[in-house]
């Protein structure tokens, strides 16, 4: 049997919405490298700073490369009738999993995870990170972050676990592409029959009582993983024993799933949903003078009642958020907390002023306001009402009627319960997501222009 290592670059977290900019594959039998594969990859989407800043891919160095799709037939050449093997495998599963499949190719089915696959051989290890783990047996990797580079590293990892697995205990750890299992009280047609497209779905026992509440973008594949692989957690046990029915609301758009599952789950509490019940955590780009007199920003975390910039809600999107502040108005990266050249050296004077123009130009969020986004079907829109910065409610209309009358609006609206979860995830939207539509909102019978 071969192995495919693979190690994989992206422009983010998620294969749903990210996109691959650089790959590399190595062949090996276990013991020696066969042969190996690199390429940078044209995502066809803007890699945002802060992953350049971890990776070193600028978008001026894709721009010639090629698209994933003309890669696509080298790539499923080599991972074809091998173990695909990756460190978190699940990450570069998924987004080689989804490139392949848009470009008319497979995946093999058996894939193996070095995390795993480490803590069985070499137990004990408080972090089980690539660098951590390849410093346990002096791998080296001087170019950590790059594809092949890790790629490498990973290999050398994989042998040396193989030569330390005298029981051959790898071939316990190969997991398949993950095939739906139904439970035994839910019918095949219920499940087919669910569509493909974004909203909330609901899991429910034969009482039609509420198990759990879900968001997806395409609904029957993602109840569909709830039903794959082995049932190894309490939750995925419980589902198979109890879950007899599913029904499902349609929302058009991924943000308003999201929105409409955390009001759900609010109001219904199901036994199996756990994560809402904790606020998130803020983090505030607050700013100050220093006693040369010189304007600094910092991130602050958790309560915050002091001037600010913005408020983000991860510390990845606060730091992202700081670094285009800093770039696109010409600011001093050392007095802003950062510690990577952006604009080449800005004098404290040049920055000060700056800072004060920008501050002097800064608005406020805005708290009341309507985001607009696709509805169920192609002559509707839906509207998501936000009201003193939380979800106030939602609704659909007749596509080309937008208003931001609320008398109007309110007549088809469907009142959500505001969380600080939501308010999260529209604060997110609105800053980060390109030609957002808004219109800003008067809760009152005034008609407003936009």
């Amino acid at each position: 049997m071969l192995f495919a290592v693979v190690d994989i670059e992206t422009t983010g977290g998620n294969a749903n919405l990210g996109r691959i900019t650089e790959i590399a594959i190595v062949i090996t039998d276990g013991e020696s490298i066969l042969d190996e594969f690199q390429s940078l990859v044209d995502p066809e989407m803007h890699i945002p700073p802060f992953i350049t800043n971890l990776t070193g891919i600028t978008n001026q160095m894709v721009e010639d490369a090629p698209q994933f799709q003309y890669i696509a037939p080298k790539v499923a050449d080599l991972l074809k009738d091998k173990i695909f093997v990756a460190h978190n495998v699940n990450f570069d599963y998924s987004f080689v999993k989804k490139e392949l499949e848009e470009a008319g190719q497979t995946m093999p089915t058996k894939k193996m995870c070095t995390v795993r696959y480490s803590r069985k051989i070499v137990p004990g290890h408080k972090s089980y990170s690539l660098g951590n783990i390849c410093g346990h047996f002096g791998i080296k990797n001087m170019d950590a972050h790059r594809a092949m580079a890790d790629t490498k590293a990973t290999v050398q990892l994989l042998h040396e676990l193989l030569r330390l697995d005298y029981d051959e205990f790898w071939k316990t750890y190969l997991t398949n592409g993950k095939e739906v299992n139904l439970p035994s009280g839910l019918d095949l047609e219920t499940f087919t029959n669910l569509p493909e497209e974004p909203g909330v779905y609901y899991l429910k026992n034969n009482q039609g009582e509420i198990l759990y509440i879900g968001k997806a973008v395409k609904i029957r594949t993602r109840v569909g993983q709830h039903f794959s692989g082995k049932k190894t957690s309490a939750k995925s046990a419980g589902f198979h024993k109890e879950v007899c029915a599913i029904d499902y609301f349609l929302t058009g758009s991924e943000l308003l799933a999201l929105l409409h599952e955390d009001s759900e789950i609010r109001k219904h509490w199901p036994p199996y949903n756990k994560s809402q019940k904790h606020a998130p955590t803020k983090y505030h780009l607050s700013y100050y003078k220093d006693q040369s007199h010189n304007w600094r920003v910092g991130i602050v975390k958790g309560k915050y009642n002091g001037p600010s910039l913005l408020t983000a809600y991860s510390l990845l999107g606060a730091r992202e958020s700081l670094f285009e502040i800093v770039k696109n108005n010409e600011l001093s990266p050392e007095l802003c907390q950062i510690s990577v050249p952006v604009n080449g050296h800005i004098t404290e004077d040049t920055h000060n002023s700056n800072f004060q123009m920008m501050i002097d130009n800064h608005q406020d969020y805005p708290l009341n306001f309507v985001i607009w986004e696709a509805g169920r079907k192609p002559n509707e829109e839906a509207f998501i009402l936000i009201k003193e910065g939380q979800f106030h409610g939602f609704g659909f209309i007749k596509a080309g009627n937008k208003t931001t009358d609320y008398n109007t609006l309110k007549q088809k609206l469907a009142y959500a319960k505001p969380s600080g979860i939501t308010a999260k995830y529209v604060a997110n939207y609105v800053l980060t997501q390109e030609n957002v539509s808004l219109s800003i909102m008067e809760y009152n019978d005034t008609q407003l222009l936009f």
